[in-house]
């Protein structure tokens, strides 16, 4: 088990508020807290300075990225293509998922289209209507938005998430509000090669959650700052063929011994003070651990982790 150090990343749509919580020294808005990488644009390292790649040299690449993100402002509409589709780019497709850990009231994502064609779509494009195009849905903390490649999304503003993703860093932009970088510059678009990776068959599929399971998640992971009873909840938020993601909220009243599979283990530490058994609790929000294939996983103290399984 090792403990690994988390690497922050400035994006145009971030703001202050994880500058604040892992007390960074930089005059730029941060996006991005990546917690488990090993891609190229920002490794992640234990506390003996090795990276995903020296722990796990049988692996050509570590498949997942895990962050945290908090969107001051809208990010850019995009999507992102499959794994087919990216191997002429010599890089993965992206897979990903949201978990929302915070929406400010009436916050917002878009995922997915309300028209079920390319030529419907590039027809609302020459008109200058893109907008009609998308699809929105207000979200609150608690629910869990798959987002397969071939996706259309994008994350609003006033929400922290945590992501779990392919490590692919291939990003189609569809539209970006007019939005202009610190040189000044619109940042640059890229709607031919959108078009022909969005999944139109599924775009229109009605994926909203039921706002009474998002409750229940909420409550039973994340309402309980406090648990003074005994209680265990577990539930899977996505079992797709790159990773697989749960939620695990334990009492603290013993150690509790976690079943798992054979395969690789990242936990993310969520709310309160649990940590695998024997590691340090770090003083940073969102502490993060990689688990080797085999290595039990005894969680201690109390409060709510994210388990990410890499078969």
């Amino acid at each position: 088990m090792r403990s690994l150090q988390p690497i922050y990343k400035e994006r145009i749509w971030g703001g202050d508020l994880l500058k604040r919580m892992f007390h960074l020294d930089t005059p730029h808005p941060v996006g991005e807290i990546w917690l488990a990488s090993d891609h190229p644009a920002g490794q992640t390292v234990d506390e003996r300075g090795n990276t995903l790649h020296d722990l796990f040299p049988q692996r050509s690449w570590f498949p997942v990225l895990i962050k945290i993100l908090h969107a001051k402002t809208d990010l850019s509409v995009q999507v992102h293509p499959n794994d087919q589709q990216a191997s002429a780019l010599l890089d993965l497709g992206k897979t990903e998922g949201w978990l929302i850990l915070h929406a400010e009231p009436g916050a917002r994502i878009c995922r997915g289209l309300t028209v079920d064609s390319r030529v419907a779509l590039e027809e609302r494009v020459a008109q200058g209507r893109l907008q009609d195009a998308l699809r929105y849905e207000t979200v609150v903390a608690g629910q869990y938005i798959p987002l397969p490649a071939g996706t259309v999304h994008a994350l609003g503003a006033g929400i922290v998430a945590l992501e779990v993703q392919q490590a692919s860093d291939t990003t189609f932009r569809i539209y970006d509000y007019d939005r202009v970088d610190p040189s000044g510059k619109k940042r640059e678009l890229h709607l031919a090669q959108a078009l022909d990776v969005i999944d139109f068959a599924s775009t229109m599929a009605d994926r909203d959650l039921r706002r009474d399971q998002t409750s229940a998640r909420w409550e039973a992971f994340f309402g309980r700052a406090n648990a003074t009873t005994a209680g265990i909840a577990r539930e899977w938020l996505d079992q797709n063929p790159y990773f697989s993601l749960e939620l695990l909220s334990v009492d603290g009243v013993s150690p509790f011994h976690v079943s798992r599979e054979p395969g690789v283990v990242c936990v993310t530490a969520l709310r309160g003070n649990v940590h695998p058994k024997r590691a340090s609790p770090r003083s940073l929000p969102y502490p993060t651990w990689v688990l080797e294939a085999g290595e039990p996983l005894i969680l201690e103290e109390s409060g709510t982790v994210a388990l990410v399984h890499l078969s």
